[in-house]
Parts: structure tokens; C-alpha cells; sequence
């Protein structure tokens, strides 16, 4: 297992040579929609360069972004 920032692109290319598969997480926590989409780019990119076989990615929404009669979302505070 390797961790690499996903905002650079020749980190993740570097974390991901030699790889036959790659799980990746999108920081949504702290991101920006330009930033999560600049971060998917990344790892897509540096996969494709890095001749990846299996690419399995996971992005979750901010759930604390919808109001709350939208969703019946059940969460745990910190």
C-alpha cells in the first residue's frame, strides 16, 4: 500500500508504478468541485500512464451540503 497527493499528478505516477491495481479515495473533505475534479484527473491520468490494470475509485458527496428534509441520511456527529 502507497499514499501519494492526489493534487499532483508525478507523485501519483510515482506511487503508482509498477502497480497492478489502484483503490483510490478523492479528498472531498477539503476540496473544492475544481479540485475534487483536478484530483480525479490525476489518478486517472497517472493510472493510464502507469498501465494500471484494475482502477477502482470511491467520491462521496458532502452530505452536511443537503438540507435536511432532502435525505433521510443517518450520521454520527464527531
Amino acid at each position: 500500500m502507497v499514499q501519494c497527493n492526489i493534487s499532483n499528478r508525478e507523485e501519483c505516477s510515482r506511487a503508482f508504478a509498477d502497480a497492478y491495481g489502484v483503490f483510490s479515495l478523492n479528498k472531498y473533505w477539503n476540496a473544492t468541485n475544481q479540485d475534487e475534479c483536478e484530483q480525479a484527473l490525476n489518478l486517472v491520468e497517472a493510472a493510464r500512464e502507469a498501465n494500471v490494470q484494475h482502477f477502482i475509485t470511491s467520491g462521496l458527496p458532502d452530505t452536511t451540503a443537503f438540507e435536511e428534509s432532502q435525505f433521510d441520511v443517518p450520521s454520527q456527529p464527531m
